[in-house]
């Protein structure tokens, strides 16, 4: 399946909650173009030989309220992802070898005690 193909699946069911794909470096000599009927070109790859330090876009799709990007365990960033951000966040990484991770928050509940 194509990262599209998992987004749309999540927002019409419930069998997959998080899933993270990377938008296609758009080569300096080339452009990409997009219409009503397509979507940019997404992939499940983290590898780009030859774009170190230049910005790439990652979108993670989720059903979670909220989700944190990691490279290299470091934090990147954190964003919402309800049904006002249509379930998606993007986040812009300048690119370096390693291992992205996202993963989806829940809710945190605050309990007053009282007094």
């Amino acid at each position: 399946m194509k990262p599209v193909s998992h987004y749309r699946g999540m927002l019409y069911n419930d069998n997959e909650k998080l899933y993270m794909a990377v938008r296609e470096p758009e080569p300096r000599a080339l452009e990409i173009k997009e219409t009503w009927w397509s979507v940019y070109p997404t992939w499940e790859s983290w590898t780009w030989p030859g774009f170190e330090g230049k910005n790439i876009q990652v979108e993670v799709y989720s059903k979670y309220p909220k989700v944190r990007l990691y490279i290299n365990n470091k934090l990147i960033g954190e964003q919402a992802t309800t049904v006002d951000q249509q379930f998606k966040a993007t986040f812009t990484v300048p690119y370096s070898a390693g291992v992205l991770k996202a993963v989806g928050l829940k809710m945190e509940r605050k309990w007053n005690r009282p007094s």
